[in-house]
């Protein structure tokens, strides 16, 4: 297996194929897993599957993946895909948000984390 990093998911399914990066499904429903987890060190591409559409009205169905200690800020548009990828340098856990629409990042479900092992 080409990639040294795996997830967790909350219902049943494995890692991603060699290439495919981790899916990250964005909804007013949250974030789809809620958790990733990767290796310090070593490079992840998610990617970032908006599943709602232009009349959602709260935000328009736009969404976003945010972690502002990486300095990332991503806007996905309603019913597209974008990539991001990502080396941690450093084990730890950090939050990731969308503060476009359903409350935020004060919403539970609009918050997730990403947990680097060392």
């Amino acid at each position: 297996m080409s990639a040294a990093f795996f997830f967790l998911r909350p219902i049943a399914g494995g890692p991603p194929a060699p290439g495919e990066g981790v899916r990250v499904d964005l909804s007013m429903a949250g974030f789809d897993p809620p958790r990733i987890e990767v290796q310090a060190g070593e490079s992840v591409t998610l990617r970032l599957v908006n599943r709602d559409n232009r009349f959602h009205t709260d935000g328009g169905g736009w969404h976003q993946f945010a972690i502002d200690e990486m300095g990332i800020d991503v806007r996905v548009a309603p019913l597209q895909t974008q990539t991001v990828t990502l080396t941690p340098t450093r084990a730890g856990t950090v939050e990731f948000y969308c503060d476009i629409c359903c409350g935020g990042r004060e919403n539970p479900y609009m918050r997730g984390r990403l947990v680097v092992r060392g």
